[in-house]
């Protein structure tokens, strides 16, 4: 208990784990001195969270893994509400899993909630203004932004989860991926690259054939040496689709 209010810290209130924290029993030490800390009973957290009580308890201990929608329900129960600390909390669970796929997913959903957190009005509301952010996100937002998965629908129907799930797998894979990707889909690396941080916008031909890269991936990705071989170079969509056309005739 002690060393967890050492962590919240007595000035910011922040309900966080600290920022070093490594290993592979990181996340359930904290998420347990997390549930101390707010003194909640693993029943009530069930109640509020949908979770049963004794996965909410497996996660806690360790005996169960920890995913990205265990641990958003974990933080619900505990009442953690702030998208700036659900970040870190994720940032926990992408340094310290074991599972590729679960460092993805975390990858992707603080991604997510790092767009969400920087909408257009958020330099006027402030950064301690969490209801104003929240306002604004909302307002962005027409509909509640849907989970990042299934991949394979999400790509295909939402732009904001297209980038979002790019950003993550470069951020996963390093300097080797957006070569990789760009010659693959027939992109530009500067062009690719542009998109990425927001500085250029890509036709809708583009857009799919990042949407068709995503699915070939798929929800688990594969090694780093396994990565040439599930995205293979294409020749030039426009020069192959012409002499198709030409044979036709």
């Amino acid at each position: 208990m002690a060393r967890y209010l050492g962590a919240v810290g007595h000035t910011t209130g922040k309900l966080t784990p600290p920022s070093k924290a490594a290993g592979l029993k990181a996340l359930p030490h904290w998420l347990s001195g997390l549930r101390a800390y707010r003194s909640v009973s693993f029943r009530a957290m069930a109640r509020a969270t949908g979770y049963s009580h004794t996965t909410l308890a497996a996660m806690a201990s360790g005996f169960q893994p920890v995913t990205v929608r265990g641990l958003l329900a974990f933080l619900q129960g505990c009442r953690v509400g702030t998208i700036a600390e659900k970040i870190e909390w994720l940032d926990l669970l992408e340094r310290t899993s074991t599972s590729p796929r679960r460092r993805l997913d975390a990858a992707r959903e603080r991604a997510r909630l790092t767009a969400l957190s920087a909408g257009p009005d958020r330099g006027a509301t402030g950064p301690g203004n969490t209801a104003a952010v929240n306002q604004s996100v909302h307002a962005q937002w027409a509909k509640p932004p849907r989970s990042a998965w299934p991949r394979q629908r999400a790509v295909q129907v939402d732009r904001h989860l297209l980038i979002t799930d790019l950003r993550a797998l470069h951020r996963f894979y390093g300097r080797p991926f957006l070569p990789l990707l760009a010659r693959h889909a027939g992109i530009a690396s500067k062009a690719l690259r542009g998109y990425l941080d927001g500085d250029m916008i890509l036709s809708s031909g583009h857009m799919n054939r990042l949407a068709a890269a995503l699915v070939r991936i798929g929800s688990t990705p594969p090694a780093l040496e396994q990565l040439p071989h599930v995205l293979p170079p294409m020749a030039d969509w426009h020069t192959r689709r012409d002499r198709l056309g030409s044979a036709g005739r």
